[in-house]
C-alpha cells in the first residue's frame, strides 16, 4: 500500500471565525491518499512513494471522515486495509472540527464538510483525468463510497440523505457510531442510496438506542451492523495502540472531551433547520448529551473492535462495487451471514 499527503485548498469556500480567530478566505484540507501499490524490491530505499499497481487501475474512490475532536490518521487502520484491496482512499483534516482546531473544535462546522468531501471527490477525479498525475485514469467515477466516523458518520449521512448537501457522485455510504438523532424521521424521505451503519451497542457518546436503532426504523432498506459491547473510542485507530488494556476506551474519550460535547451540542435551532434541510426546526425531545454513565461496561478490545469494522465495510462496499456480480454476491453473503456466523459479538440487520 501507498500513501501520499497533499494540501488541498478550496478557494470558493471561507472557515469561519472562531472564538477569536479571523475568517480564513479559504478552506485548507490536509489529506492523505492511500492507495494499491508496486511491491519493488528494496522500495524502502528509492525516493518519493512507490508507483499505483497498474492492474488496480480503475479503481474505486472512499472518502473517508473523521470524528469530533479527531484527525485523518484516526481511519488509517481502515484506508490501509481498503487499499490494500484495490481501492483509492483519501481523508482530509477537517478545518475546524479537527484535534488541535486553532479557538478549538467547532461542531456546527460539520454542516460544511459535505462540501470539503466534494471538493476532495472533484480534486482526485481531476487527477484522475489529467494525463500526467500520478493517479491518471486510475479513479472509476462510478464507484465512488463516503465512510465516516462519529460526526465524519454525521458528514457521511448529509452527503447521502441531505436535499442541498447531498453528493450524487456517491454511490455506497458507511456512518460508523454517526448521530442521527437530530436529523428526525422525515430527513430520510430522500431517495437513498446503498447505506451501512456500524455501531457498538454500549456506545457512551453515540447512544446506541437513540441513533442506531432509531436509524434503522427509519430506513429499513439499509444494513445495521451491531458490535456486542463495542465501544465509540474502540473505532478510533489510536485506541488499538494507547487503549489497548483499558477495560473501556471510551472512559478515556469522555474524560478527554471534558464539557466539550456538551457545550457543542447546546446549538441553536437554526443549526438543526440547516442541518436538516429545513426552513425551521425545533431539537428532539430527548436527551442527547453524551458520557453521562459514570460506570462504563467492559468493552471489545480496540483492536478486534478494529478488526471486526474492516471485515464489515469491505464486504459491503465490495457487495456494492466489485466488478464481478458473482463475487459482488459472495461478499454481501460475507456480510450478511459469515461475519456474524464467525464473531458472535457481531449481529447484522440486511435491509434487504
Amino acid at each position: 500500500v501507498g500513501k501520499q499527503d497533499f494540501s488541498l485548498v478550496d478557494r470558493h469556500r471561507s472557515t469561519a471565525v472562531n472564538n477569536g480567530y479571523p475568517e480564513v478566505a479559504e478552506r485548507i484540507l490536509e489529506t492523505s491518499v492511500w492507495y494499491p501499490a508496486q511491491n519493488r524490491p528494496f522500495e524502502w530505499l528509492r525516493p518519493g512513494p512507490p508507483p499505483l499497481t497498474p492492474d488496480a487501475c480503475p479503481a474505486p474512490l472512499v472518502v473517508y471522515s473523521h470524528g469530533f475532536m479527531s484527525f485523518r490518521s484516526n481511519g488509517a487502520y481502515l484506508a490501509r486495509y481498503l487499499a490494500s484491496h484495490g481501492y483509492i482512499v483519501a481523508a482530509a483534516n477537517f478545518p475546524l472540527t479537527r484535534l488541535g482546531t486553532p479557538g478549538g473544535p467547532q461542531l456546527t462546522d460539520v454542516i460544511n464538510q459535505p462540501g470539503d468531501v466534494s471538493f476532495i471527490i472533484d480534486t482526485l477525479l481531476g487527477w484522475s483525468d489529467t494525463e500526467n498525475s500520478r493517479f491518471a485514469e486510475c479513479i472509476d467515477h462510478e464507484r465512488i463510497a463516503a465512510v465516516g466516523l462519529s460526526l465524519g458518520g454525521l458528514t457521511t449521512t448529509l452527503l447521502a440523505f441531505h436535499p442541498e448537501y447531498r453528493d450524487t457522485r456517491v454511490r455506497a455510504a458507511v456512518s460508523i457510531a454517526g448521530p442521527v438523532a437530530l436529523l428526525g424521521k422525515d430527513f430520510f424521505d430522500q431517495p437513498s442510496i446503498p447505506f451501512m451503519m456500524v455501531a457498538g451497542n454500549i456506545d457512551a457518546m453515540v447512544d446506541y438506542q437513540r441513533h442506531a436503532v432509531q436509524f434503522r426504523a427509519w430506513v429499513p432498506e439499509a444494513t445495521l451492523v451491531t458490535l456486542q459491547d463495542g465501544s465509540h473510542t474502540g473505532f478510533a485507530g489510536m485506541s488499538a495502540r494507547l487503549f489497548r488494556w483499558v477495560d473501556n476506551a471510551d472512559g478515556v474519550g469522555c474524560w478527554a472531551m471534558r464539557g466539550a460535547l456538551d457545550d457543542a451540542l447546546n446549538v441553536p435551532d437554526s443549526f438543526i433547520a440547516k442541518l436538516r434541510g429545513e426552513k425551521s426546526a425545533t431539537r428532539p425531545d430527548m436527551e442527547l448529551i453524551p458520557c453521562r454513565d459514570p460506570e462504563l461496561p467492559t468493552a471489545l478490545r480496540p483492536q478486534h473492535q478494529q478488526s471486526l469494522t474492516k471485515q464489515a465495510v469491505l464486504s459491503f462496499l465490495q457487495s456494492q462495487f466489485h466488478p464481478d456480480t458473482g463475487i459482488r454476491d459472495e461478499y454481501r453473503r460475507i456480510l450478511e451471514q459469515s461475519l456474524a456466523q464467525d464473531n458472535p459479538e457481531v449481529e447484522v440487520n440486511s435491509g434487504r
